[in-house]
């Protein structure tokens, strides 16, 4: 059997870039300590994808009412871009597209830890390039997910730990949150 998807030529291409986009979320949540329970390549004509960990409850303050904890939200930070950075660095393209819902979230968060525009900034730069660091590391993880993502569409917490249990370091990845925070 091969790992590629059974779609047409313009489609197929699509899938991998929603595929390497999952991935991304994955992986850098997973070095992070947040094992996904849940990631989806949805095969409708927008081929949008979800990455869900349990992990992470609603954060207060951002999805509902009180105080939500910094580091917390530089992790949240880093894991909402890390979709974006992984499908620029699969494709080969610069920049990233502000209209993202994945960079609108991303956005929001960073002005929860940043006390105006220019702080926000800094904060989504940090966290870029934090995340370029940790999939670069780990590119041959996010090529692994997303083999098994693109050819299956859905995956389980178990089927992600399968794909990568050989790719993925086992220590979870000790941020140094001072340039996102």
């Amino acid at each position: 059997m091969t790992d590629e998807p059974q779609t047409g030529p313009r489609d197929a291409e699509e899938l991998w870039m929603t595929a390497y986009h999952e991935a991304g979320h994955a992986v850098v949540a997973s070095l992070l300590g947040h094992m996904p329970s849940h990631l989806e390549v949805q095969g409708d004509e927008r081929l949008a994808g979800s990455c869900h960990t349990l992990r992470f409850p609603p954060l207060r303050g951002i999805d509902g009412d009180g105080e939500a904890v910094p580091d917390e939200i530089a992790e949240l930070v880093l894991i909402a871009l890390a979709g974006t950075v992984a499908e620029r660095i699969a494709s080969g393209r610069g920049g990233w597209d502000e209209s993202n819902a994945d960079v609108d979230r991303a956005v929001r968060l960073a002005f929860r830890l940043a006390e105006d525009c220019e702080g926000v900034v800094r904060c989504l730069e940090g966290a870029r390039d934090e995340v370029e660091r940790l999939l670069e590391g780990s590119w041959p993880a996010v090529v692994a997910l997303a083999r098994v993502l693109a050819r299956r569409r859905v995956l389980g917490r178990e089927e992600i730990a399968e794909a990568l249990q050989d790719v993925l370091p086992r220590q979870p990845y000790a941020s140094v949150l001072s340039g996102v925070v």
